[in-house]
């Protein structure tokens, strides 16, 4: 491109290039967070998509709002196929559906981003935003290109996408600092070379050495870059900020209550055995379906931790892609593809088995179910937040541990875990500790006397009439109760008191409530649910007790437990079944008595409207947007003619306003026609007006206001007739077509007009 010669298709074909090239740079910055390829795959194509839009409306004088409504119309059809595609038709058209999940995805993706731990993968319809940032840095690269020829507005696109990527990712040290380095010298040379070539012909540069010199010029600047670089405030290379950091997880799995106070619930059913809870196969056996994991206790109950600064992060579900949990197993995994069916089992807590490193749901709604699996990376618990009803099925793909025996467990030593500090413990539980555990070395030893101790001395009691009296629960009151004398109850107490017992010895222990397979296909019924203690151990990861005494174990003569004082009963839990949102509900349970916060109130059913009604609000100012600032800028463009401060331009005003609608409406006048050449092309009531403007414009003296008043008067009779006759789509389309708004001049206008009214 040359100074002096209007820009070609090869001009704005390599601005474009320039634009793909300098996007794709710029998109690598979102692999700390997405992981793999697709993620850019997908950004390169909305580069390309954009960019070509972009090229071909700049060819050819497209309004740069239309451009980027385009661009955006492109980024809906592309997001059929490569983002949603299960609901786009033939996964490939849009459809209503599809366009209202990437809207959505449009505005939530970026909070999803953050809510989503990596690596995200294509989780949540998430990949609509490298799809988005794609389309938007192509077509605004180009117009910005095209609009200020020198370049450097132009390379702001690409270093935002490169800045967005980076807030958006991780804190972990990018590997991909050449792609930067790369995407800063092409774009310094982008701009360098439409710096030279907007030059006026015949002016140029006399230094020959120029480039010697600005190459010396960048290899200084990068070496002392790198000496002095480091040094400065902020910079160091082991920090590094994200906002994913100061984002707090959006799923408060404290607003249920906890699973281990639901335990009786599970066990105590209206029919004998239980309500069937799972059907399960592919597990090996040995391993666990995990309900819930809790590693925090306040007195009253066990839960997950709050997540707050220096405590545990049990309770911290996030979002989470493919693979779910990039953890790996501290001892000898296999790899086991587990079949879940949910018979009668309704709660938030969605049962897994081992280290999860994919799920996928089977049946209606399965792609709303995956959007709204939450996942514990700490704990290997997962959740579904907007809360699950049976009948489910689903598929989990797990390393699952295959744990050593405990004759090789002698001299494995305890780990040093971050845990929430307990509250509320009853003394007598850490003098039973030490005493259960007296001459015991290593901390193996120590937790299994804990477990055989209760295993061997305790007796079982769910409560029910044929069991000796037991309280629910596992208050302070009732663990100090339960530890005094021989210890009765069921899992929930002996759990618990176990965790607590190893606790207070400095183990790392958490509860966990679940279910210990078979291998094959069985059905587990809801006595099958029990709760056990797991210890860290270093080299082998978290290691089961199971300390619940058998059902067959009777108690010796001890007189009937206490009944709680007036303080105490403060502390006391309640049986789970008399608790609305316990987790679990039995059969004849319905939907509407769940009581999940999430999806079950007034409040929420207002919420999604609304939020319907806000997203539908959005798409429709995103399609609609552009040709509405067209006609309001139409608009005030004759509200500023008809109110000129002259009465000359009230009149020329009249005459323009004319012309242009005649341009809107496909009657063009030639440019170079007197005005009473192009009121013969435009017809109708038009002569009167070109003969008013004329005067004005040449004739002697000033003409009155009421002349601008009668002009105006005819100029609406003039496009009443323009639109005459024509189909209700061509009006539309005068109303929305830009075009008029930028020409450099009006039909009939004349250089010397303004001399010769001056020299008046």
């Amino acid at each position: 491109m040359s100074g002096g010669a209007a820009p070609s298709w090869r001009d704005f074909s390599a601005d474009g290039a320039v634009a793909v090239v300098a996007g794709t740079c710029a998109m690598v910055s979102f692999g700390s967070a997405y992981g793999g390829q697709r993620y850019l795959l997908v950004g390169v194509i909305g580069l390309v998509a954009g960019a070509g839009v972009a090229v071909v409306g700049v060819r050819r004088r497209v309004h740069p709002l239309t451009v980027v409504a385009l661009a955006l119309l492109a980024y809906f059809v592309l997001g059929g196929p490569l983002v949603a595609p299960s609901e786009s038709i033939v996964r490939v058209a849009p459809s209503p559906s599809g366009v209202h999940v990437l809207a959505a995805a449009a505005v939530t993706g970026w909070s999803g981003l953050l809510d989503t731990s990596p690596v995200i993968g294509d989780a949540g319809h998430l990949l609509a935003v490298p799809l988005l940032c794609g389309v938007l840095c192509g077509s605004i690269t180009v117009l910005l290109a095209s609009r200020f020829h020198r370049g450097p507005l132009a390379m702001v696109p690409p270093f935002a996408l490169l800045a967005l990527g980076i807030v958006f990712g991780t804190a972990a040290q990018p590997s991909w600092l050449f792609l930067d380095a790369g995407l800063a010298a092409l774009l310094l040379g982008w701009a360098a070379w439409r710096a030279r070539a907007a030059r006026p012909d015949g002016i140029a540069s006399t230094a020959r050495n120029r480039p010697v010199v600005g190459a010396s010029l960048l290899v200084a600047s990068a070496s002392l870059g790198l000496v002095i670089g480091p040094v400065l405030p902020g910079s160091s290379s082991h920090l590094r900020y994200v906002l994913r950091d100061h984002v707090p997880p959006p799923f408060d799995v404290h607003a249920y209550p906890s699973p281990l106070a639901s335990y009786r619930h599970y066990i105590l059913p209206t029919q004998e055995g239980g309500s069937p809870l799972f059907q399960v196969s592919g597990a090996p056996t040995g391993s666990y379906l995990r309900i819930a994991t809790m590693d925090a206790y306040d007195g009253i109950v066990f839960e997950v931790a709050p997540g707050s600064p220096g405590s545990s992060t049990s309770g911290d579900f996030a979002t989470v892609g493919n693979p779910v949990s990039s953890v790996p197993c501290q001892s000898q995994c296999a790899l086991a593809t587990v079949h879940v069916k949910l018979l009668h089992y309704q709660s938030v807590w969605l049962p897994d088995v081992g280290v999860v490193r994919s799920v996928s749901f089977a049946g209606v709604g399965d792609q709303a179910l995956r959007n709204a699996f939450r996942y514990n990376t700490s704990t290997d618990a997962a959740v579904v937040s907007t809360g699950i009803d049976a009948p489910q099925s689903y598929t989990v793909v797990a390393s699952v541990p295959e744990l050593p025996p405990a004759s090789a467990m002698a001299t494995a030593q305890a780990v040093q875990v971050s845990l929430p500090e307990l509250t509320g413990v009853p003394a007598v539980v850490q003098a039973k500790a030490r005493t259960i555990t007296a001459g015991k070395s290593g901390a193996f030893a120590e937790a299994a006397a804990l477990s055989d101790w209760l295993h061997s001395n305790g007796a079982y009691s769910d409560g029910t009439s044929t069991s000796p009296p037991s309280l629910p629960g596992h208050s302070a009151f009732r663990i100090a109760q339960f530890l005094t004398g021989q210890p009765v109850g069921d899992a929930e107490q002996y759990a618990a008191a176990m965790d607590l017992m190893a606790r207070s010895l400095g183990l790392p222990a958490r509860v966990v409530l679940g279910v210990p397979l078979r291998s094959g296909t069985h059905t587990y019924l809801g006595k099958d649910v029990t709760a056990w203690v797991e210890v860290d151990f270093a080299g082998v990861g978290w290691y089961p007790f199971f300390p619940t005494a058998p059902v067959s174990a009777t108690t010796r003569s001890n007189p009937p437990p206490p009944a709680p004082s007036s303080s105490q009963q403060a502390q006391y839990q309640p049986p789970a079944s008399n608790r609305p949102g316990s987790g679990v509900v039995p059969a004849n349970a319905s939907a509407a008595s769940l009581g999940h916060p999430h999806h079950r109130s007034l409040v929420h059913d207002i919420w999604v409207v609304v939020s319907d009604v806000l997203v539908a609000v959005a798409v429709a100012m995103a399609l609609a947007g552009p040709w509405l600032v067209v006609m309001w800028l139409k608009s005030r463009r004759r509200r500023r003619r008809r109110t000129a401060p002259s009465v000359v331009a009230r009149i020329e005003g009249g005459w323009a306003e004319v012309v242009d609608r005649a341009r809107d409406v496909g009657r063009p006048p030639p440019f170079s026609a007197t005005r009473r050449q192009a009121a013969a092309v435009v017809g109708g009531s038009s002569r009167r007006i070109a003969d008013l403007a004329d005067r004005a414009s040449f004739g002697p003296g000033e003409p009155e206001a009421g002349e601008a008043e009668a002009v105006w008067a005819n100029v609406d009779a003039v496009l009443a007739e323009l639109e005459h006759g024509l189909p209700w789509w061509v009006r539309l389309r005068a109303k929305v077509d830009p075009r008029s708004l930028f020409d450099n001049g009006t039909v009939g206008s004349h250089p010397i007009r303004r001399e010769r009214r001056a020299d008046r």
